[in-house]
């Protein structure tokens, strides 16, 4: 199975304030412009790097996951053709563990803490909002059901994390993330132990290649999330590299003094105020192999 700890982190690191340069002027962007496709963005970022030295790898993936991530950036339907284009995310004011209110600014890439009678007139999302969300996401296997079946010919298997993507498969028996060729846009497949699946492209579902590898996390018995009941804190190191983006969010709406610090660039992150509730939602949806409890 391919290795799902990102290679990059490390220059991820040295990079972070270049990283949050560019994310600002991504924002800026897509305030002008309302929205833009993920080629269009891929584009810019990969012209605002050219234009700095830096030694980034991936760049369009290590900008713009952590603020889909976060939700300062949405991803909608364009209504004439149907792709995925992404926009700023909508002002919301989030209420805290401890009652105080947390407003978040897109256009100005800002948090903050308010007075509780300065609401104005943005919605408040509750910690229950973090439930509400998780119980209406099905189960990564039966959102994998529906994707197209095939029978093509699996000659590369596909690393994300990996800089040069592809490596010769010696067999295709294996669950795993495979490519009939190692052009970067070629179609991609998961090998499941019974069917061969088409994942959906970027432009049709950001998130698709995230339930791909969560899946194969959970099948290779390999949990994705640690859980401490005594302490209500999860611990995830696959926050910034596989989970999908929807349980990023329902999971940082427990904590969402997170946020104060800054948008993530680290792949490991600890949640606090998870509760027993939370924990069976997150074994419905991935499987119970994907959480480990201890009580340490």
């Amino acid at each position: 199975m391919i290795n799902l700890k990102p290679q990059g982190i490390r220059i991820l690191q040295e990079n972070k304030e270049l990283v949050k340069s560019l994310q600002r002027k991504i924002l800026l962007f897509l305030s002008v412009t309302n929205y833009a496709s993920w080629h269009i963005l891929k584009r810019n970022i990969r012209n605002l790097v050219d234009s700095e030295p830096s030694n980034i790898i991936n760049p369009e993936y290590q900008v713009i996951y952590p603020l889909l991530r976060t939700g300062f950036i949405e991803t909608a339907r364009n209504p004439e053709t149907g792709k995925l284009v992404y926009c700023l995310g909508s002002n919301a004011i989030i209420q805290t563990p401890c009652e105080n209110l947390l407003k978040i600014t897109t256009r100005d890439f800002h948090c903050e803490i308010i007075e509780k009678n300065n609401e104005e007139t943005y919605p408040i999302i509750s910690k229950d909002a973090s439930l509400f969300i998780l119980k209406n996401i099905p189960p990564l296997k039966e959102v994998i059901l529906h994707w197209i079946k095939s029978e093509v010919l699996l000659q590369f298997i596909y690393n994300r994390f990996n800089k040069n993507h592809f490596i010769r498969a010696k067999e295709t028996v294996t669950p795993n993330i495979y490519s009939h060729s190692n052009f970067f846009y070629s179609n991609k497949y998961l090998k499941t132990k019974e069917e061969l699946y088409l994942i959906p492209s970027i432009e049709d579902n950001i998130d698709a290649m995230n339930i791909a590898l969560c899946y194969l996390q959970v099948i290779n018995e390999r949990c994705i999330f640690n859980y401490n009941p005594l302490k209500e804190t999860i611990t995830s190191a696959y926050f910034d590299s596989i989970l999908p983006f929807l349980i990023c969010r329902a999971l940082l709406l427990c904590d969402p003094m997170i946020l104060l610090n800054e948008i993530h660039f680290e792949n490991s992150i600890t949640i606090k105020y998870i509760t027993k509730k939370h924990i069976t939602e997150l074994k419905r949806i991935f499987g119970e192999n994907a959480v480990r409890e201890k009580n340490e």
